[in-house]
């Protein structure tokens, strides 16, 4: 009988260590396909890292070189277009603003017709006339936008890049908790021909 348990015991351990070794293997084969999936995920970032810095340089070259489409200077103020676009802009880069205030400049704004100037917006108003651009008189906007720090930076961004031109005149950045910003931004936006 003891002979039995013994073979019993042999055949039941025997099994165990087959089960363990068929799991190792199993374990194994899973390691080695998330080691090449890994491997083949790192080689797309370094493919990615590399297109981001290709297109960094384009932009750069476009924009020194004046290719860069600007967005269109309206022909009147449009107020209520503006509030729009600030507000969708906002929305989309998902930040709150408040305490937007407009106003109207009567200082001469201009926006270059070759070469960006030195802040990347457009050349002062000297500059702008000796390029045979004119002047003109733009929407002052001085508002507070609140959200993570990269919301509020795709904010700003949104606002240069949009729908009409905008100069962004200062910009007074505030830590919230976390990775919150409240970001105070004075803006002009021209408009007239």
């Amino acid at each position: 009988m003891a002979g039995w348990r013994t073979r019993a015991g042999l055949i039941v351990l025997a099994a165990i260590t087959a089960v363990t070794a068929a799991g190792y293997a199993v374990l194994a084969r899973q390691a080695s396909r998330a080691e090449e999936n890994l491997t083949a995920a790192r080689r797309q970032l370094g493919a990615a890292q590399v297109e981001v810095v290709r297109l960094q340089q384009q932009i750069r070259g476009a924009t020194a070189n004046g290719t860069a489409t600007a967005p269109p200077i309206p022909a009147d103020a449009d107020e209520p277009g503006l509030m729009d676009e600030l507000t969708a802009a906002a929305s989309q880069a998902r930040v709150h603003i408040e305490d937007v205030q407009l106003g109207d400049a009567s200082s001469a704004i201009v926006r270059s017709t070759g070469a960006a100037g030195a802040n990347g917006q457009g050349a002062s108003a000297g500059a702008g006339s000796a390029a045979g651009t004119g002047a003109r008189t733009a929407v002052t906007v001085s508002l507070t936008a609140t959200g993570p720090r990269a919301g509020v930076l795709d904010f700003i961004d949104r606002l240069q890049t949009g729908g009409r031109w905008c100069e962004v005149v200062s910009v007074q950045v505030t830590a919230q908790s976390g990775d919150a910003i409240s970001a105070h931004l004075d803006l002009r936006f021209p408009y007239g021909g």
